[in-house]
């Protein structure tokens, strides 16, 4: 009779020693995640007040600010563009298991032609 206390007493003692980290969940899984922008970044709600046939350059540059790079097509009109990347970079654990790093690198960009100086076209792209 004794050796099944024992066995029990062992299983018992081991089930609680596994099951502890559980128990703190702060230490079982963490994650970080940190978002880095580089460039001249435009917010989908700043182009949304850019107008069609109605912004003109100057408002539209007091809107984004000053364009990446501008270019005159065969036209004669000009396309102006805001280029940036955005970075995420992240790290998680998992309780003395398993440690891994992410990075993800998007690139963005938002163009504006312009006709005589008023606004004719805008796109993300």
């Amino acid at each position: 009779m004794k050796k099944s206390i024992r066995c029990t007493s062992l299983a018992l003692t081991s089930a609680v020693l596994l099951s502890m980290p559980l128990t703190m969940g702060g230490c079982l899984f963490s994650r970080s995640k940190e978002v880095s922008y580089s460039g001249s970044r435009v917010e989908f709600g700043d182009l949304s007040r850019v107008h069609v046939h109605r912004s003109t350059t100057s408002d539209v540059e007091r809107l984004l600010g000053p364009p990446s790079s501008t270019v005159t097509n065969d036209d004669g009109s000009e396309t102006w563009s805001w280029k940036w990347r955005k970075v995420t970079e992240g790290e998680g654990h998992v309780f003395l298991i398993f440690a891994g790093e992410k990075s993800k690198t998007e690139d963005h960009a938002v163009n504006i032609r312009f006709k005589d100086g008023v606004a004719v076209e805008k796109w993300r792209g």
